[in-house]
């Protein structure tokens, strides 16, 4: 018998062979690429039909259909996805002047030290300037309320491959892949604010990133009798090791190929550098006694570099309206609400499209609200707490799935995969802390970020330390 030889393509051609692949976008198919690669020949299939089903497909050289890409994309645009909505400290916050009515002297106001991941209505006072930095720990631990370090992703199949059989073309099986995902993001900011004017505030916050990633795959599994009589699909059509499928195809259709048992592949990297940079421009519309309301925009430019996680890779531009209100004494006590607004428009982003190709689409665009007060305790202590929200409108999205297996007998394989449509949800966030002043005008600041839902990336628990000073 003459026997067709057909190479089949795994992970190494899946992926970029550039420099590239170095980044932390590439850490998952790194780990994964350490399945076996491997050729067969049509001896390999005979036992099922005859090499004449196989011909045209040696003829060809064809390759069978890779399920790299589709297996790890989940994961990778899940990432993306979030990077552009991580909240970072206002780049105005502090202490504030203003006149005094009666004396036309400039002094601090006494009502609070400010907000610290939302934007308060105040400005911050003619031709004062204020510095500060802030650094906050992103150690995300789930996606999509799955756990990132126990996480199986699901690879539906059904994708056309070369293999004929009796005439028909056989598609890949579903396939599932044990993960563990370690991401974890150190964000440095440094802002200023300018007050041009006693009601126009200009604010910059420049940002610096420590990304690192890790990646261990095990126990990878193609669920398929590999019983072509059994309602299945030919076993040839894909398989991890085909020499364990011609070894035991008497015994089990060379079921003992389609699964690759314990830890196969482990991938680390880590990246530090500029991440995107804020503008802010805050006009105050109205600004009295018991309440402020001020009007602005955000304009984010992406300088990070995105496939390292830096930065989203899209310029985004928020409008949004600030609410300050100021209750006087309370006993010893003076509370000020604040309540904000926004919809942010993204641009297009490699990471919201396909970064094995290059090809870019649009981040989703976003609403944001957030509700909370400060309660200054004394002139030189206020407490904070906020409730923000943000909705990502018409998302690409993880959500847990199942599929029937190939063949009679088979459990439905279930794990993460890419929602059959765009989705849109909203990510909860509650935010405690506390500001200080130090000495003169130098106010120190601490939080917690906690997620208050399970949607999305996210981190239980985000710390922020910060201190900054007004000029």
């Amino acid at each position: 018998m003459k026997y067709w030889a057909i190479t089949l393509f795994l992970a190494a051609t899946a992926y970029p062979q550039s420099a590239d692949r170095d980044k932390l976008i590439f850490v998952i198919p790194r780990a994964v690429e350490a399945r076996p690669q491997f050729t067969i020949t049509a001896k390999d299939v005979d036992p099922i039909r005859n090499a004449a089903d196989f011909g045209a497909v040696a003829g060809n050289n064809a390759s069978f259909d890779r399920i790299g890409a589709g297996l790890l994309r989940p994961f990778n645009i899940g990432i993306a996805t979030q990077l552009s909505t991580l909240p970072i400290a206002s780049p105005a916050s502090g202490v504030i002047f203003r006149e005094d009515a009666e004396t036309g002297v400039v002094v601090p106001a006494t009502e609070s030290l400010g907000t610290i991941l939302t934007e308060r209505a105040d400005t911050i006072g003619k031709r004062r300037f204020y510095l500060g930095f802030t650094r906050q720990q992103f150690r995300f631990d789930r996606l999509e309320g799955q756990p990132l370090g126990s996480l199986t992703a699901l690879d539906p199949g059904g994708i056309d491959t070369r293999i004929l059989q009796d005439g028909v073309r056989q598609t890949t099986s579903p396939t599932t892949m044990g993960t563990q995902i370690d991401l974890r993001l150190d964000q440095n900011i440094v802002f200023a604010t300018y007050g041009v004017t006693s009601r126009f505030d200009v604010s910059a916050a420049m940002t610096w990133v420590n990304a690192t990633a890790s990646a261990l795959a095990f126990d990878a599994q193609i669920h398929n009798t590999g019983n072509p009589f059994a309602q299945g699909t030919c076993w040839c059509a894909q398989t991890f090791d085909v020499n364990l499928s011609r070894q035991t195809f008497d015994q089990d259709f060379g079921r003992s190929g389609l699964v690759l048992p314990g830890v196969f592949g482990r991938a680390r990297q880590s990246s530090t550098g500029i991440g995107d940079t804020l503008l802010r421009f805050k006009g105050a519309a109205y600004q009295g006694k018991q309440a402020a309301l001020a009007l602005g925009a955000d304009l984010r430019l992406p300088t990070g570099d995105e496939l390292n996680y830096h930065g989203s890779g899209a310029v985004g531009f928020k409008p949004f309206a600030a609410v300050s209100l100021h209750s006087g004494k309370v006993g010893p006590l003076r509370i000020s609400p604040n309540f904000n607004i926004g919809y942010q428009v993204n641009g297009k982003s490699v990471l919201a499209g396909d970064v094995f190709t290059g090809r870019k689409e649009s981040l989703p665009n976003s609403f944001a609200w957030s509700a909370g007060a400060g309660v200054s305790v004394a002139e030189r202590f206020t407490l904070l707490t906020d409730v923000l929200g943000t909705t990502l409108i018409d998302a690409v999205r993880l959500t847990p799935a199942s599929v029937p297996g190939r063949g009679q007998g088979l459990a439905a394989p279930s794990g993460v995969a890419v929602a059959a449509g765009k989705q849109t949800y909203t990510m909860t966030n509650g935010a405690f802390g506390f500001k200080v002043k130090l000495a003169g005008n130098m106010v120190f600041t601490s939080n917690m970020l906690v997620a208050f839902n399970n949607t999305g990336l996210r981190d239980r628990i985000v710390p922020l330390f910060g201190i900054g000073y007004t000029y």
